[in-house]
């Protein structure tokens, strides 16, 4: 009984709270069968970093907070608390493990995993432990609201071109600009870094998976060397937010 206590608690302070996760990684780690760890970044936004009080404390709710997240992501870390146009944020860093599906090697043992695999013809992909998946529901067990989650990987594509599809997601580019992408193709070959951010029906699918593939190679819609099969698929994704 003592063990659910925290969790609970944790599902009342974080109940309707918006909390971004973002982690940026490099195409040719992704790609490789040798995993390696990357850091992570979790913000979660909070009434306040300072006590009213007294603002040289931190707020209460940033103490319990800082108490509560390493219940739920493991081996999460506080960073910082800072305000951003009126609203304050609260940032922890979070071990992410990446690299390919493919007989790897070196994988961590973490809560979150940014893959590849020519095997599922797979260029990118986001897998959860089924166990974080568990925890967060058990959070928001007695909370009136979810966590409205805001889920989004950075990669750096270095020397590397890249083509493939997009499915569910909104790809952000240097500049700012954010581009609904339900199903689109990908010629990647100017741009250095972009940023592939799930759509609201793409992160409920990863939650109730625990995994979500948002970029796939071109093969998994090629039919008879033709897009006939990109065609087909793209009818029923165009419903995807």
């Amino acid at each position: 009984m003592k063990k659910i206590v925290p969790v609970v608690a944790v599902g009342l302070l974080l109940s309707g709270c918006k909390v971004d996760m973002n982690t940026t990684v490099d195409l040719n780690d992704l790609m490789s069968s040798t995993h390696k760890a990357v850091s992570g970044k979790l913000s979660f936004e909070v009434p306040a970093c300072s006590s009213h009080e007294d603002s040289r404390k931190e707020s209460k709710s940033l103490t319990d907070l800082k108490a509560q997240v390493p219940t739920i992501f493991r081996n999460a870390q506080f960073t910082e608390c800072y305000t951003k146009q009126f609203s304050s944020y609260a940032d922890f860093a979070i071990p992410v493990d990446v690299g390919s599906m493919d007989e790897p090697t070196n994988m961590a043992d973490t809560d979150i995993y940014i893959v590849s695999s020519k095997k599922h013809r797979t260029l990118a992909g986001i897998v959860l432990n089924k166990d974080l998946i568990e925890r967060i529901r058990k959070a928001q067990k007695n909370a009136m609201n979810k966590m409205d989650f805001d889920i989004s990987v950075t990669i750096n594509r270095g020397d590397n071109t890249l083509s493939g599809y997009m499915v569910g997601v909104y790809q952000t580019f240097p500049d700012g600009k954010k581009v609904p992408a339900s199903f689109a193709p990908l010629n990647w070959e100017n741009a250095k870094t972009l940023t592939f951010t799930l759509s609201d029906v793409s992160t409920e699918q990863l939650f109730t998976d625990s995994s979500y593939t948002f970029l796939h190679d071109q093969s998994r819609f090629t039919v008879n060397g033709t897009n006939d099969g990109a065609e087909k698929a793209a009818a029923p994704a165009k419903t995807t937010p």
